[in-house]
């Protein structure tokens, strides 16, 4: 997308100007009357500041696994979602992003 020799340049600005990643997937609520917002954060802390100017952006979506006041996943939101008894853990499957980790996190074996 970007002439190579200023793929540095644009990510270091990119890492300086983002403040914040927010998405959100309506779910159908248990009740079927309505929906309600599961969320993904990610907050451009130091770390994943140093992950962009480094170029290793793939390393982004594990740091968000580990579901910190700056990181949380739309697996981890999803889960809570069931666990509160809002949605339907089989709706939540629909919804996850990685399987594996939303079933852990819902049946709470999650590490």
């Amino acid at each position: 997308m970007f002439p190579t020799h200023r793929e540095s340049l644009i990510r270091s600005k990119l890492a300086d100007s983002l403040l914040l990643v927010f998405s959100q997937k309506l779910i159908p609520l248990r009740e079927g009357k309505g929906r309600i917002p599961a969320y993904e954060k990610l907050v451009n802390s130091y770390r994943i500041k140093n992950l962009i100017r480094e170029g290793k952006t793939h390393q982004i979506r594990s740091q968000m696994l580990s579901s910190t006041d700056d990181f949380i996943s739309i697996d981890y939101s999803i889960a809570e979602l069931v666990k509160k008894g809002l949605i339907e853990y089989e709706q939540g499957l629909l919804y996850a992003d990685n399987e594996q980790y939303y079933r852990e996190l819902a049946s709470g074996t999650a590490e």
